[in-house]
């Protein structure tokens, strides 16, 4: 049985993406790693995974945006 990263990963490597795990990006900010980073010729994405309970104590788009303000800084952005 496959985790989901591992299947993304597999997905994302049958497409001819460049795949990086636990790659590190040095900011003005700080260092910042995400889970993966996959790119290709035109494109880049940092996919960090955030895992919420059932129970609904955070609900995803909480524990979202956190991430995404996290990572949006112009150093990965460009």
């Amino acid at each position: 049985m496959f985790t989901s990263s591992a299947l993304l990963l597999l997905l994302l490597l049958l497409i001819e993406w460049i795949v990086r795990c636990k790659h590190q990006v040095t900011t003005e900010e700080g260092l910042r790693k995400p889970d993966l980073l996959v790119f290709n010729v035109q494109e880049a994405y940092n996919l960090d995974d955030q895992i919420c309970s059932d129970m609904g104590v955070v609900k995803p788009d909480e524990a979202h945006l956190p991430k995404v303000k996290y990572y949006n800084t112009p150093c990965i952005s460009r």
